[in-house]
């Protein structure tokens, strides 16, 4: 398996505007994906024998599967990029990196302007600490 891409925070930084837009379109496409799948489950089976439910069960179980596969697409073009989503409702990004000569994550989420934390590749989120 190949090292992790590392990034310094001056490329994590200029990569940015891309990674916020791919994770905007993981959040949204799970979003559809989770609604498609409370409309499925509120269908009644019993009742979807013979009046069209079980066509609409059908449709809303395709355009599950297809949000999903989108999600899925998005996680993969984080991947070529060399980040990581962590947490998709949070927007909680990660990009390996060096720091005093040992590998950590650089930690970005969303809503925030810049990247401005860091934590160790063994602890997540709680752990972050300030740049």
């Amino acid at each position: 398996m190949a090292p992790p891409k590392v990034f310094t925070l001056e490329e994590a930084s200029s990569l940015m505007g891309q990674v916020r837009e791919i994770v905007r379109q993981i959040q949204a496409d799970k979003h559809r994906a989770d609604e498609g799948r409370e409309g499925y489950e509120q269908l009644d089976t019993a009742r979807a024998r013979g009046n069209g439910y079980d066509m609409k069960r059908e449709v809303l179980a395709t355009q599950i599967i297809d949000h999903m596969k989108a999600v899925q697409a998005g996680f993969n073009r984080l991947k070529e990029i060399g980040c990581e989503l962590k947490d998709i409702e949070m927007g909680l990004v990660d990009f390996p990196s060096i720091r005093d000569g040992r590998l950590i994550n650089l930690c970005w989420m969303i809503d925030e302007d810049r990247i401005g934390y860091w934590h160790s590749m063994d602890t997540g989120f709680a752990s972050r600490q300030s740049l």
